[in-house]
């Protein structure tokens, strides 16, 4: 491992929740033990082969921890949302707006301590035992903070913005955060995400996103990326769809300093639809990796991907798509 591995390795079992699960324990215990023996992925890896952290290792000394800081909201994008949600250096912070009845939003820890019994299915869904998982590895480790959203079946939870802030701590942290989104039978959700930072205080931020689609569910997700050139910015985002299924994901990269974007979905339902699409722009010396893997493991399903992007001065982008059909999937 590198000095940096060796560094955030020594850092893991820090704060826990009060109320902890014990499976949340052991969960972290396991990742943690995946990453002292890993670390941080390296360009000697297949999958990062074209992806450098070492700008990475010359800013980040340690795990961040978010505490209570509060942040005022950007400007809103221009579009119309029920709810809005604020959140500080990875953590819950605030949100705005009325939830429709029956819906759940709230910081992933309370939705821990409270036991909903749709995150131990999620959250141990997450493999961290590769040797290019590290960054997964990290997040389960540090298990703690981040959003989960809960869609009964046959409600529309509307449209949610969710924009990710940095506020009142050194630059050189990295924050952790998880994302979990469970959608029952003919549930529907548009989820948009605007990550911006100011460029005094770039964060490094590393955001694991699970999606569950329980059949003829609908999810909606888009990403609107705005960090300042100095910003490293790594996302997971996970997606498993049961029978007809629909799942739409746009990204629009317009910033950051390193950039890196792991999208995997999972068709495991017959007649299930997942379309993926995105545009970069590096600029600068802003380095932008994309990663995509689909897989069709059941029958009759569709898959779209369309992936544009522009570079400029000495910007450098990374993109790499799968789409594994298998057996009886065809």
């Amino acid at each position: 491992m590198n000095n940096l591995s060796e560094n955030l390795a020594s850092q893991l079992g820090g704060p826990e929740l009060s109320h902890q699960p014990a499976w949340v324990s052991d969960l972290r215990s396991r990742a943690a033990n995946d990453f002292q023996r890993f670390g941080l992925p390296h360009v000697r890896q297949e999958t990062w082969k074209y992806t450098s952290l070492r700008s990475l290792e010359r800013v980040v000394k340690t795990l961040g921890d978010p505490g209570t800081e509060r942040q005022e909201a950007l400007d809103a994008l221009p579009v119309k949302a029920d709810m809005r949600v604020v959140m500080v250096n990875g953590a819950y912070s605030s949100q705005t707006g009325a939830l429709h009845d029956g819906v759940t939003m709230q910081a992933l820890g309370d939705a821990l301590e409270a036991g909903h019994r749709a995150l131990k299915p999620l959250l141990s869904s997450l493999d961290t035992s590769k040797p290019d998982r590290g960054f997964a590895a990290l997040n389960n480790a540090t298990l703690r903070q981040g959003l989960f959203i809960h869609v009964p079946a046959g409600l529309n939870a509307g449209r949610v913005l969710v924009q990710w802030l940095r506020s009142g701590h050194d630059s050189d942290e990295l924050f952790n955060s998880r994302v979990c989104i469970v959608l029952e039978e003919h549930a529907a959700l548009e989820l948009v995400e605007q990550f911006a930072s100011d460029a005094n205080k770039p964060p490094a931020l590393n955001v694991v996103m699970q999606c569950r689609l329980a059949s003829q569910a609908w999810l909606q997700l888009a990403r609107l990326q705005q960090e300042s050139s100095s910003a490293a910015l790594i996302t997971r985002t996970e997606i498993e769809q049961a029978s007809s299924s629909i799942s739409h994901f746009t990204a629009l990269d317009l910033g950051g300093g390193l950039v890196r974007h792991d999208l995997h979905a999972r068709m495991s339902g017959a007649g299930a639809e997942c379309h993926l699409h995105g545009a970069y722009l590096p600029r600068g010396r802003s380095h932008v990796d994309v990663h995509l893997n689909i897989d069709h493991a059941a029958p009759d399903c569709s898959s779209l991907q369309f992936f544009r992007g522009v570079l400029t001065d000495r910007g450098r982008a990374v993109f790499n798509g799968r789409v594994h059909i298998l057996e009886g999937a065809d």
